[in-house]
């Protein structure tokens, strides 16, 4: 190998120095990654024992919940149907969003507005879905809105002075959604399908006319 000319001769001295340089710099380098590594697992640590502490806290308990707009459900009854249980529902950890659809997957509840009030309040005004007549099914009475939704059943104790509408048990039973058929489904399997969905729908059309009439 062949040195430049200009190249200088380290001494020993020179050669001790520059690596216990070295040594250090590859230190720092090594210790730098395992400085952050060390933060962060530190910090997923006190992360956790935040989020337990914030979901055993008492401070943020359900300790007032506010039901307006209910008419015929009691508060008791818009607590239960919303999720809401003072006491124990974290008000800090509760959306907006997910009480709100709690709230309307309750066929009484036709629509929700939830205001979340940390700590420990929730207010919920909710607008129900009531009943304008009652139908004879064969599983008892049901509730039907003005808009000729068959949506609950009636609970004989909460009953009102309403018609009720008799004789149309099999007309207004619930009619199972008929199960598409495969792709490679016969012929006769397919047109059969196609009947069902027809049938369904004449029964949708037979059924919304006689609950306008009987609304009218």
């Amino acid at each position: 190998m062949m040195w430049g000319r200009n190249r200088k001769i380290r001494s020993p001295r020179q050669w001790v120095r520059d690596g216990v340089a070295w040594a250090a710099a590859t230190g720092r380098r090594i210790a730098r990654p395992a400085a952050a590594i060390a933060v962060v697992v530190l910090a997923a640590l006190t992360g956790w024992t935040a989020w337990d502490r914030l979901q055993a806290s008492p401070q943020f308990r359900l300790r007032e919940l506010g039901v307006d707009g209910a008419v015929d459900m009691t508060a008791e009854q818009v607590a239960a149907a919303c999720g809401l249980a003072p006491g124990h529902t974290n008000v800090v950890l509760a959306t907006r969003g997910a009480i709100r659809e709690t709230c309307v997957s309750d066929p009484r509840i036709r629509d929700a507005a939830v205001v979340v009030e940390p700590p420990a309040r929730i207010r919920v005004t909710i607008r129900e879905r009531r009943a304008e007549l009652y139908a004879a099914l064969p599983d008892g009475l049901w509730a039907v809105s003005p808009l000729g939704e068959i949506f609950a059943p009636v609970d004989p104790d909460a009953m009102r002075p309403l018609p009720v509408l008799t004789g149309a048990e099999e007309l207004l039973r619930d009619d199972p959604e008929p199960v598409p058929p495969e792709p490679e489904a016969t012929r006769d399997e397919k047109l059969a399908y196609r009947l069902a969905v027809a049938q369904r729908e004449a029964r949708a059309t037979r059924r919304a006319a006689l609950l306008a009439e009987a609304l009218s």
